[in-house]
């Protein structure tokens, strides 16, 4: 086993090598630089460690916690060295992009008891920011709405990289935020629910329970679902964790979803922090298996590493994958 993720190691660093050489990453000079090597050759493990399980078991279903453990087995690292590694499936949550569906957009904004007519602008509002044209839909809203109501704002016609970003959006402004000044139950409901990242159909395996209520509109199915999940010992991300492999093993537990689901998780955010002698230096990774692995991919590595950060953790909510998009990096 330990000879698997040795050789998958060995690819994984020549991966991560390449993918440095090719992205736009952020870093900051201090004196932390001798922890870094450390952070990446810990990162490499958790990529091998991960990859050695998909070999193995061929699909991903949610993240393991022995893949967040420190690869002293591996890679000697100095006495006292701490490791803390954090992996999140950003399969879980619901592409927030692949909402164009008019009736999709009311059915969710009406859940915050906002009218019809106004979930029909807001709805129409959200199309037109990120669509790639200027045409104005019926009840939407282009540049010319925006400039007439003196926003600041005008619309990218582009996907929105950040949840925060609805906020700019007519209609959206007026439900974002509360009298005091803090935000609305929307706005943090959508910040658990929704990824500005994913691209499918959230994993049922790893969702969260807002992520369910959202997909079942029902809070007790959503909790009989994470119940099913946690196995015989009732504690999720333990050994017996059940996982929902089909549509119609959803059927036969009687489980009925609003929403189109994956099984799989493919898309993660990996943060190596390392502390040694009062530094500390932090690695962020977003990764994502998707189509690196397919039999019709160009790639030699199993992964796509996406964003690189150095002692600059990056918010789910606000990573992008263009990395050159000023809209980012301004």
């Amino acid at each position: 086993m330990l000879g698997l993720i040795f050789a998958t190691a060995l690819m994984v660093a020549a991966f991560v090598e390449a993918s440095m050489g090719t992205l736009r990453y952020k870093s900051q000079d201090s004196n932390t630089a001798a922890l870094r090597p450390y952070a990446y050759s810990a990162l490499e493990i958790t990529l091998a460690r991960i990859r050695e399980y998909q070999l193995i078991k061929e699909n991903i279903y949610n993240i393991l916690p022995e893949w967040k453990q420190p690869a002293s087995d591996l890679i000697a690292f100095p006495d006292g060295m701490e490791f803390n590694i954090r992996i999140e499936d950003e399969s879980s949550r619901v592409g927030i992009n692949t909402i164009a569906d008019k009736s999709q957009w009311i059915r969710i904004l009406e859940r915050y008891n906002v009218s019809s007519y106004e979930a029909e602008q807001m709805a129409e509002a959200f199309l037109d920011w990120t669509d790639s044209d200027d045409q104005e839909r019926p009840f939407g809203a282009e540049a010319d709405t925006y400039e007439r109501d003196n926003s600041p704002y005008l619309p990218p016609n582009a996907p929105v990289i950040s949840i925060d970003e609805l906020a700019q959006i007519r209609g959206f402004d007026r439900y974002w935020w509360t009298e005091e000044g803090t935000l609305s139950r929307m706005a943090l409901d959508f910040k658990n629910i929704f990824s500005t990242l994913s691209t499918e159909p959230p994993n049922i395996n790893t969702a969260s329970a807002a992520v369910l209520n959202y997909l079942t509109d029902d809070p007790l199915e959503a909790a009989s679902i994470l119940n099913t999940r946690s196995g015989n010992d009732g504690i999720l991300n333990t050994e017996d964790d059940e996982f929902v492999e089909s549509s119609l093993q959803l059927q036969s537990e009687g489980f009925n979803l609003l929403e189109d689901v994956s099984y799989t998780s493919k898309l993660f955010i990996i943060e190596i922090e390392t502390n040694w002698r009062g530094a500390r230096f932090t690695l962020s990774a977003l990764v994502t298996l998707d189509s690196a692995t397919s039999e019709n991919s160009d790639s030699q590595y199993p992964f796509k590493l996406l964003k690189l950060s150095e002692n600059n953790r990056f918010s789910k909510d606000t990573v992008s994958s263009d990395m050159e998009t000023d809209r980012l990096f301004n």
